[in-house]
């Protein structure tokens, strides 16, 4: 049994595990003590941790300090690799439920996001960023192909990003 500890814990929680886990008193426990699963030092290690393996055990929900969506990432990457999680305090479905519900809350957000940009459009409103003016844009044309000037030049000359010099040097 692969169990995965996040030494991040406040200590009463860990010796809680702890205890929890010596009652299933399996010879076989390999035991993985990291952060938490956000930074991704400690995922790929977890990631190389379970390898090979059918299952990997964690405490419950909580002790993972991860939100829906950091979680959901790691389960997927683990599901990718064929392995199950196993929560040792919890029912092992509430996961299912909470990334179902995740799901249909962010295409909830999507649509109202598409929505409020139709609605914008509607009042006339531009959405993104302006253009420039056509005589800035002349500028920058000019300065590029008769002054020879260096695009990082022209960004200078004329106070905007390098990336708006390039956009507007190749558009003609």
């Amino acid at each position: 049994m692969k169990v995965y500890f996040n030494i991040d814990l406040e200590f009463s929680s860990l010796n809680e595990m702890i205890k929890d886990l010596s009652k299933l008193n399996n010879e076989n426990n390999a035991y993985l003590k990291i952060g938490c699963l956000n930074e991704k030092e400690n995922l790929a290690q977890l990631l190389s941790f379970v390898e090979g393996s059918a299952e990997v055990y964690f405490y419950n929900y909580q002790s993972l300090q991860l939100t829906l969506s950091e979680f959901n990432r790691v389960k997927a990457k683990l599901e990718a690799m064929g392995v199950t999680i196993i929560f040792l305090d919890e029912e092992n479905n509430f996961y299912n439920q909470l990334v179902f519900i995740m799901n249909i809350e962010q295409r909830i957000i999507s649509a109202r996001r598409i929505e409020s940009v139709k609605e914008a459009r509607k009042k006339g409103k531009i959405i993104g960023r302006p253009s420039l003016e056509s005589e800035l844009q002349e500028k920058i044309h000019c300065l590029y192909k008769e002054n020879k000037m260096s695009m990082r030049e022209i960004a200078t000359t004329c106070n905007v990003s390098l990336g708006t010099v390039h956009k507007y040097v190749y558009r003609k």
